[in-house]
C-alpha cells in the first residue's frame, strides 16, 4: 500500500489492534514529526576561482531551533539552462559548526563568466534515541558570475 501524501506521513492517524491473552484491544495512535525544520537558505553568491583552479560558492544559512544532535549537509549544483555544469563537495556540519551565516561551499570545476542557476539542497537530519529523521530543503536561485 503506498500512502496519498508522503509529505503528512508523520501525522496520519493510524488504527491499531493488539492481540493478547486472548482479547483485542483496538486504538488510533498519531504519529508526530521527529525534529523541526531548523534551516534555510537566506542567500548565495558564486565566486570565481583563482587562474584554473575550481570555483566555489558562498552560501548564506539561517539556522532557528537547533535541535540537539542535529546535523546538516551542503551540496549545490550549478546549472546552465537544464544542464548541470559543475556540482559542489558536499560540506557536513555537526553540532555546534550548524551557525547562521555564510558556508564556502567548493565546486568542482571552474566557471566561466555567464548567467547560471544554482540550486541548493540541504539535507537536515536529527536522531532522537535510536530513531533518526531527515528532510531535504531543495533551493533554485537565478545568478550572475
Amino acid at each position: 500500500m503506498t500512502p496519498a501524501d508522503w509529505g503528512r506521513l508523520g501525522t496520519v492517524p493510524v488504527h491499531i489492534v493488539v492481540a493478547e491473552r486472548g482479547r483485542k484491544r483496538s486504538r488510533t495512535s498519531r504519529g508526530r514529526m521527529l525534529g523541526v525544520r531548523f534551516a534555510r537558505v537566506g542567500g548565495v553568491r558564486l565566486v570565481a576561482g583563482e587562474a584554473g583552479s575550481p570555483a566555489r560558492a558562498e552560501v548564506g544559512i539561517v539556522v532557528r531551533r537547533l535541535p540537539d544532535d542535529a546535523t546538516l549537509s551542503i551540496a549545490l549544483d550549478v546549472l546552465r539552462g537544464a544542464q548541470v555544469v559543475t556540482q559542489s563537495v558536499p560540506v557536513q556540519l555537526v553540532g555546534a559548526d550548524i551557525t547562521s551565516g555564510s558556508h564556502e561551499v567548493v565546486l568542482v570545476d571552474a566557471l566561466a563568466p555567464g548567467r547560471y542557476r544554482v540550486r541548493v539542497r540541504l539535507l537536515e537530519t536529527v536522531s532522537d534515541g535510536p530513531m533518526q529523521a531527515s528532510r531535504v530543503v531543495k533551493v533554485l536561485r537565478r545568478l550572475t558570475l
